[in-house]
């Protein structure tokens, strides 16, 4: 399916965009068409002077808007209108109703702008979608650090490091796997690390025990494009989440 891997490469173009800092192309495509500012990708319009790649990352933003969260710390870096930062949606629909209004808030107004010792410099709340945006905000914690993005799926957040997980875990990734690669067969292979065996042991036992056993999980695609698409899959992390960084591909 030729259609559904170049979505996938292109998708996985703008992951990069915004966590792998130290690639070339990123801070070519940063600085040349987000003029320095990753907040820049979610406004930018398409350009005759652009090449065709960048305009169709442009035109494809909306499918990762969603996926690409910005965690509030100082909230200097985050854009009040245009980052994804609301678990709910994106404010300039909620807040606005759809209306050409922006309430008294500047377009590239960040979040920091908007907080002064402990209060919030916005206006009145005249819906219910302002209650709750005030409330969120409310219960945020503003801090000096900076601000930082993260991948996340269906409500389920990426770490920005390495943590342990348990075999429930696995096997509800293992779900979601054989949705996203019908192509293939998986064969989980678990060896626990105490002198205890899995003899005798249902899987709900072993899913509600102590994390005391290591895995294994195969993946064996079904044709030579499968195996293309699957090592870009998994080597790139083109769908992350807690477990992509855990699989490597072995020849």
């Amino acid at each position: 399916d030729l259609y559904t891997w170049n979505r996938a490469c292109t998708l996985k173009l703008i992951w990069l965009l915004f966590f792998q800092s130290g690639s070339v192309w990123v801070a070519w495509f940063k600085t040349e068409i987000l003029s320095g500012n990753l907040s820049n990708f979610w406004t930018v319009k398409p350009n005759r002077k652009y090449s065709w790649l960048t305009n169709k990352l442009i035109k494809m933003r909306d499918v990762m808007f969603t996926w690409i969260k910005l965690k509030i710390e100082s909230g200097r870096d985050c854009r009040f209108w245009t980052d994804n930062w609301y678990p709910e949606g994106k404010i300039c629909e909620l807040m606005t109703g759809g209306r050409r209004t922006r309430l008294g808030i500047r377009q590239d107004a960040t979040i920091a702008s908007l907080y002064d010792n402990g209060h919030w410099l916005l206006p009145p709340a005249r819906s219910e979608n302002q209650v709750s945006i005030l409330a969120f905000l409310s219960g945020l914690t503003i801090s000096t650090a900076d601000d930082f993005y993260v991948w996340e799926i269906d409500r389920i957040p990426g770490k920005r490091s390495s943590t342990g997980f348990g075999l429930k875990e696995i096997l509800d990734f293992i779900d979601t796997l054989s949705d996203l690669l019908t192509c293939c067969s998986v064969l989980l292979i678990v060896k626990l690390k105490t002198a205890s065996t899995v003899s005798g042991k249902s899987t709900q036992q072993l899913v509600h025990s102590s994390s005391n056993y290591g895995f294994l999980l195969v993946i064996l695609p079904s044709s030579p494009l499968d195996c293309s698409i699957l090592r870009l899959v998994i080597s790139h992390q083109t769908f992350p989440n807690p477990f992509w960084a855990k699989l490597q591909w072995v020849s």
